[in-house]
């Protein structure tokens, strides 16, 4: 993966659940991870275009959501995770 610009891999199946959450399916593995509406968002930006930094920028944006003390962190760990266990392309 690009950990500077995190892009999410084409082996993923994602779902939007009626509650806000969202199913990410690897098709590869069969493994399954389950993200908050806050998680979605930070999935959604992971284009391959966005860094951690703007990806985090670009939510605390959202008038509903605002600036948050750590938000960044919580990104970067996010993305972390969701790398080590295969959700993002290898470049």
């Amino acid at each position: 993966m690009n950990s500077s610009k995190p892009k999410r891999s084409q082996d993923i199946e994602s779902t939007s659940l009626p509650d806000g959450y969202v199913v990410l399916v690897n098709k590869k593995t069969n493994w399954a991870h389950t993200l908050t509406p806050l998680g979605g968002l930070v999935w959604e930006f992971c284009d391959g275009e966005n860094s951690i930094v703007e990806i985090t920028s670009k939510i605390e944006e959202i008038p509903e959501i605002g600036k948050r003390d750590g938000f960044d962190e919580e990104v970067s760990k996010l993305v972390e995770q969701l790398d080590e266990e295969g959700f993002f392309d290898e470049e």
